[in-house]
């Protein structure tokens, strides 16, 4: 009994997952077994999902709206190194490895400014 005999995604003889390409017959990595996908009952509809498509650039009229909502984020009580303000909006980030601390950035609402903080 073929379980995977009309899913494109693994070899009807061994259950191994298919490369994907563009051509409609696709061969098994493991067994050699080859599998035509033209006589699979598939449906007539399939979806592609792309993941993590480029960003737009963007213009100079947006990068100053984004600057203009910089104060959104909780507050921590530190001055900016550039123009003085008391009051810096921030995020953590964990950019590196587990065992050690995470990163603070810390972004001026008043100038825009960003320092960056190793915990």
């Amino acid at each position: 009994m073929d379980v995977f005999a009309d899913d494109p995604n693994f070899c009807s003889a061994c259950g191994t997952i298919l490369p994907l390409d563009n051509s409609s017959l696709l061969k098994c990595i493991k067994c050699g077994q080859k599998s035509d996908l033209a006589k699979m009952n598939l449906p007539a509809k399939t979806t592609r999902i792309y993941f993590n498509t480029p960003a737009k650039t963007k213009t100079a009229a947006q990068e100053e709206a984004a600057h203009a909502t910089v104060s959104d984020g909780p507050i921590a009580d530190k001055k900016c190194r550039k123009c003085e303000h008391q009051g810096l909006t921030y995020m953590t980030l964990q950019l590196r490895s587990a065992d050690e601390g995470q990163t603070v950035i810390y972004t001026c609402p008043n100038c825009g400014s960003k320092e960056v903080e190793n915990s």
